[in-house]
């Protein structure tokens, strides 16, 4: 039966050792080639951001972007992905607090633990973050004792509206079990708002820990 992967535009058979990677036979100590079925374009062409024509590596860099100067095709460094979102700095903050007495019903303190120098992610209470206008990629870790077998659940509250779709808990099932939830989740404001961290358990728990990371993705 006739190999068709060879009629496949831009793959084909090749040996090993043309890609650097002989297999060496162990009685007559000279390579054995090995083939593989894979890719026979090294540099694919790709579209050059800026000037719209198709061309391999750009070397001209005509579209004046820094990754096109013997960088590897279509790469960008951080600061222009970021401006690509309308951030010119990636703008963050992180919040941790060890508690040995949580409350349920309540919100959890967030202590904070790195500034964001923009300002635009800041305290406003004791268990309370201010986020101004824009998108915002949260992170949070939360872990607890349960004197009892039972469920610590953490549901996030923003401007004052619990968010119970983002809602996560853990599960223990012997008296002095420590647990451990997390979860991630986006927030999208068009002015102002802030952020909480409400806990809700089926016993309140001997203490807590919680991490909470916050990245301000877009405008």
């Amino acid at each position: 039966m006739k190999d068709k992967r060879n009629e496949i535009p831009g793959m084909n058979i090749i040996n090993c050792r043309d890609r650097g990677f002989p297999s060496w036979g162990k009685e007559a100590k000279q390579p054995r080639y090995q083939q593989f079925w894979g890719p026979t374009q090294e540099q694919p062409v790709f579209k050059c951001p800026g000037i719209g024509v198709e061309v391999k590596g750009c070397p001209s860099n005509d579209c004046g972007r820094s990754s096109c100067n013997g960088g590897s095709p279509g790469s960008s460094s951080p600061a222009e992905a970021a401006g690509s979102s309308g951030l010119s700095t990636v703008q963050f903050a992180s919040f941790e607090e060890h508690t040995s007495t949580p409350v349920p019903g309540t919100c959890l303190p967030l202590t904070l633990q790195t500034v964001d120098t923009s300002e635009r992610i800041t305290p406003l209470t004791a268990d309370t973050v201010q986020l101004a206008t824009g998108i915002y990629l949260v992170h949070f870790l939360v872990s607890g004792t349960l004197a009892e077998a039972g469920y610590l659940e953490i549901t996030p509250v923003t401007g004052g509206t619990a968010r119970s779709e983002y809602a996560a808990r853990f599960n223990t099932f012997s008296p002095g079990d420590r647990g451990s939830v997390s979860g991630s989740f986006t927030v999208t404001g068009a002015s102002s708002m802030t952020l909480s961290l409400r806990m809700d358990s089926s016993t309140t728990p001997a203490d807590a820990n919680v991490h909470v990371m916050i990245l301000r993705v877009a405008e």
